[in-house]
């Protein structure tokens, strides 16, 4: 183990000690209630400040379940830049360490010089210290500190929203870190695997669990009624497995290749299963990660992260529709950019809200009875409902993103069953509501034909950008295939307004 890593261990086992009652005695919340937590982000303090002020909880599950911390320890890891969102949380892995006993208990509290009285910590869900979690301490105070941050801070806009939720469905609040590690709380981000939102459902679980996916709405990333769901999802995996260390394995594996593995291996505990092949290896990371970057979020002074500047808590107000509108017309009714509108309302996809009356619109804070007078007395839209497009004989994807001027990935977004490698002609594709992006204008003329002799140097991508067109263009006028190699002298078609 490095310098840094035993640093780091001797710092962290005050921590990670926290759990032992709750890894050996049940688990926490079961019975007494979860102890109640601070509704806002951790405050920041004077420089001088070494420690967080002591965390009092107001009824913690037993005496052995707060700890004394060491004095601050300068881990001295160095900052690395990292670009913020280049590697998205849910599919950020690490190699896990081999040959140890995972289950190592938490081991023992180094006294205090002087016996100084230092705060104490409490944990809902069991914590435990084993060289995974080190790791994963180390990487997100080490290489990781600046993307780890940026989670942090983004993290504010909806940790209130969040805890509290889990408070009402009775589940431990301190899974409130979830999507730290599953999203960095983005309420756009997407995995390759195809999960979205914050929590990183999948649709097929989104829709078990009772979030709307379809043309319209995207409720995963709606970050209340993802929460809520995510809330309702765990409580079952936690019944299901009777451990919430197995329950996050399944949360984030699935249940039914948990219950494979428990089956298949004859092991019941997830850090038994963790040092198997049954598990992969994200799955194996999972835990790990979750608990490190639990106690990295909730006292992040004693790590190295005072000073942070969180984003402010969302704040809100809702507005029932009477019948569907789109975002441009609430915007001019209003008086409230388009895109803060967005921003509130990111579970809308086509930039309308839903067919019918009902649909509670988020706003900004004093601005439901302006719109509501103003919508009341507006005539209504002729047609408040998404285009679309058919796709034709030689469609691309980039090519119908660039006709419409949209960004390729909002096309993707708003189409996510459609295949860019097998677009067949007449298939419907969704795009934005009128007034929701910058929609080409109809041509006013047909479209001008002329030819471009290939010089020295040039290729296919360089001729499309000489003439304001895709490469996927010229590769369809002049029926080329993606393999054709093109030689100077070679002439080219080209179609222009």
């Amino acid at each position: 183990m490095s310098s840094t890593s035993k640093w780091a261990g001797l710092l962290i086992c005050g921590l990670l000690a926290a759990g032992c009652s709750g890894w050996a005695s049940g688990l926490p919340g079961e019975e007494g209630g979860n102890p109640a937590l601070s509704a806002l982000p951790p405050p920041r303090h004077p420089s001088d400040v070494r420690l967080p002020a002591p965390y009092r909880p107001s009824a913690p599950s037993s005496p052995s379940s707060a700890v004394s911390l060491p004095p601050f320890i300068d881990l001295g890891f160095p900052r690395q830049e990292l670009e913020s969102g280049a590697v998205p949380p849910h599919d950020l892995n690490l190699p896990v360490p081999e040959g140890e006993s995972a289950d190592e208990a938490p081991q023992a509290q180094p006294a205090s010089p002087g016996g100084e009285q230092t705060p104490s910590f409490v944990f809902e869900v069991p914590i435990l210290r084993n060289a995974l979690v080190e790791r994963w301490v180390d990487y997100f105070t080490g290489p990781g500190r600046d993307l780890f941050a940026v989670w942090l801070q983004r993290g504010g806009r909806y940790l209130p929203y969040i805890r509290q939720i889990l408070k009402e469905e009775g589940v431990p609040e301190d899974l409130a870190y979830v999507p730290l590690i599953e999203s960095g709380f983005s309420l756009r981000a997407r995995s390759r695997a195809g999960a979205v939102g914050p929590w990183q459902f999948m649709e097929g679980t989104a829709r078990r669990m009772g979030l709307r996916v379809d043309r319209y709405l995207d409720e995963r990333r709606d970050p209340m009624k993802s929460t809520r769901a995510a809330a309702s999802y765990l409580t079952y995996l936690h019944k299901e497995f009777g451990d919430w260390h197995l329950a996050l394995a399944a949360y984030n594996a699935g249940e039914n290749r948990i219950r494979s593995a428990i089956r298949e291996s004859g092991l019941s505990t997830y850090w038994a299963l963790a040092r198997t092949s049954h598990l992969p290896i994200e799955t194996k990371n999972y835990v790990g990660k979750f608990i490190a970057g639990m106690m990295l979020a909730k006292h992040p002074e004693v790590f190295g992260f005072a000073g942070l500047e969180y984003d402010e808590p969302l704040r809100y107000d809702m507005a029932k529709l009477p019948h569907a509108v789109s975002l441009r017309m609430i915007s001019q009714l209003a008086g409230v950019p388009i895109q803060e509108l967005a921003d509130l309302n990111p579970h809308l996809r086509l930039g309308i809200t839903p067919p019918g009356g009902g649909f509670g619109l988020r706003l900004p804070p004093g601005k439901t009875v302006l719109l509501l007078q103003r919508l009341a007395k507006a005539p209504r839209e002729a047609h408040p409902a998404p285009s679309g497009y058919r796709i034709q004989p030689g469609d691309t994807l980039s090519g119908i993103a660039k006709r419409f001027n949209l960004p390729l990935r909002q096309l993707l977004e708003l189409n996510p069953r459609l295949d860019p490698r097998r677009l067949r002609p007449g298939t419907q594709v969704n795009l934005p509501a009128s007034g929701t992006r910058a929609e080409a204008e109809p041509p006013a003329s047909p479209p001008q034909e002329t030819h471009h002799v290939v010089g020295p140097g040039e290729n296919i991508w360089t001729i499309s950008r000489i003439y304001g067109v895709s490469p996927e263009d010229i590769i369809r006028w002049n029926s080329l295939s993606t393999s054709s190699v093109i030689f100077p002298g070679d002439r080219l078609l080209v179609r222009r307004q």
